[in-house]
């Protein structure tokens, strides 16, 4: 197989590529459009360089499942600079989230103990689920991962290529049978700490250098489509 990537040079995309373009982007962070964007695109980048350190110590199967959150992160730059209501989408979630965290504290969930606990506990709640009604009065709803895609033309990929990537992180059959599964005459076994060569590793080393860079790329024209940026040295 043809080496078109290795770790090296995906390392090189990401710091010296991706990570200084975002250094010397301008935005506004009390904006929370702003503010979420950039957060993802940095979550992106560090992510892809967590990638390229399991890639050099040939961990392939693991960097598939920080491969998955790549792409997932791309996604939801691409619906932050594309969908303005986006925002309300992710606060929806956030709020649901932290109500059923609260509630769970408050039923004595021993995980959220300390959140049962708090003083205003309560009151905390209300405002949670007045958040709540308020976005969804507004007509903001939850979205699916698939919904997400679609909304931003990645239908094709999350059919096959989100797919796939997701079969290692829930331990799909397949997957696991690839990972574990060695086959010797008429014994089977199961083995462990499974090295990856970086042949086998380059269709999820492109995937991640094509994410970050188009990443970046996005948040670019976002932040430069919304206010001033610095002049380019």
């Amino acid at each position: 197989m043809t080496i078109h990537i290795n770790a090296e040079e995906l390392e090189k995309v990401v710091l010296e590529e991706c990570v200084p373009v975002l250094e010397h982007l301008r935005f506004e962070p009390s904006y929370w459009r702003h503010q979420l964007i950039m957060s993802m695109a940095c979550t992106v980048v560090e992510t892809a360089h967590a990638v390229v350190l399991l890639a050099i110590h040939k961990k392939g199967y693991e960097a598939n499942l920080l491969a998955r959150k790549v792409l997932e992160g791309m996604v939801e730059v691409k619906m932050l600079a594309q969908c303005p209501e986006y925002v309300g989408t992710m606060r929806l979630a956030d709020a649901s989230y932290w109500l059923k965290q609260l509630q769970e504290g408050v039923d004595g969930n021993p995980y959220t103990a300390a959140l049962g606990k708090i003083e205003n506990v309560e009151e905390v709640i209300e405002e949670h689920k007045k958040l709540i009604d308020e976005l969804k009065s507004q007509g903001t709803r939850r979205m699916t991962a698939f919904e997400k895609f679609e909304q931003v033309g990645l239908k094709n990929e999350y059919q096959t290529v989100y797919r796939n990537l997701s079969g290692d992180v829930h331990g799909r059959l397949d997957a696991l049978i690839k990972r574990h599964v060695v086959e010797k005459g008429d014994s089977v076994g199961v083995v462990a700490f499974t090295e990856t060569s970086i042949e086998e590793m380059q269709a999820t080393l492109l995937g991640v250098r094509n994410w970050v860079r188009e990443t970046t790329q996005v948040t670019k024209a976002f932040l430069e489509s919304e206010m001033p940026q610095p002049e380019s040295n």
